[in-house]
């Protein structure tokens, strides 16, 4: 009886040694090749100044994109200038024309701020995408529909709505 536990003891250590040996399938795969840096571009986002008057072109650095809509959006909610929740649902740029779709989060935003709120929402993402795109015109809508609030209905494209200079001038 002790030689057949003697022997099963040692049938178990050697396959527990056999394990710990390196198989030629645990070779570490290579470590996989750096992906390049990422390219970046500066871009002007117009920011609200603290009395709600004007929009101040502000100097970003941003991550190139494909599609840049989602990143502009997103740099404009970094900086407080959007609330979080807004998102792009689609953007085509063609002929100097632009056609923004946000989502219902972006039509809540602008219906619950005063006129004053309103118009920097609205400031911010026109100005900014049509800085961006050397658009001349731009028409957002969200969930594909006019937005409206107490104050206006916003059916027409925008064109800038704060001048560079007048913006300066703020300063």
């Amino acid at each position: 009886m002790k030689k057949w536990l003697a022997l099963l003891c040692a049938c178990a250590l050697l396959a527990a040694a056999a394990g710990c040996r390196k198989q030629p399938d645990d070779v570490p795969a290579p470590a996989p090749a750096d992906d390049p840096p990422a390219q970046t571009e500066q871009v002007n986002l117009y920011l609200p100044d603290g009395q709600a008057m004007y929009v101040i072109p502000t100097p970003m650095s941003l991550t190139t994109e494909d599609d840049m809509a989602p990143v502009l959006v997103n740099a404009l909610i970094s900086q407080g200038a959007l609330p979080v929740g807004v998102e792009v649902k689609g953007c085509t740029v063609e002929n100097g024309q632009i056609a923004l779709d946000l989502n219902g989060a972006f039509a809540d935003a602008v219906r619950e701020n005063g006129t004053a709120g309103e118009i920097m929402l609205l400031a911010s993402v026109v100005d900014t995408f049509l800085d961006y795109y050397d658009a001349q015109a731009l028409t957002l809508t969200a969930d594909g529909a006019v937005i409206e609030t107490g104050h206006a209905i916003y059916d027409e494209p925008f064109t800038a709505l704060f001048e560079i200079e007048d913006a300066q001038a703020a300063q």
